[in-house]
């Protein structure tokens, strides 16, 4: 992303450097277009703010937002106890209580 966002602005300060009047809105709708779905709530926070859209604006949020460590969505792993990550469990009857789920060495 962070190269995606160089090459964009790099580009837009080669317009500016020729003396080619570029809207900056323009490109920074341009630049906002085509980030990936992950960044819809950032794009959306963008244009209904008070502020005017400029690319340093949208660099700053985006360099920010890339920053932001990557959060898993998935539930399934939320909570697994490290300590019985991968143990098998014994299904088998316990020979003393008649009773599922533990041996008769581990019966109390």
């Amino acid at each position: 992303m962070t190269y995606y966002l160089y090459r964009a602005i790099s580009a837009y300060q080669q317009l500016k450097s020729t003396g080619i009047k570029a809207d900056e809105e323009l490109i920074a709708g341009i630049i906002l277009e085509n980030l990936p779905d992950r960044f819809e709530p950032l794009i959306m926070a963008l244009k209904n703010c008070d502020e005017e859209i400029r690319v340093d604006n949208v660099r700053n949020r985006l360099l920010a937002e890339d920053v932001k460590p990557q959060v898993d969505d998935s539930r399934e792993h939320a909570f697994v106890n490290e300590k019985f990550k991968g143990k098998t469990y014994f299904k088998g009857k316990c020979f003393k209580c008649n009773l599922y789920g533990h041996k008769s060495s581990e019966c109390v």
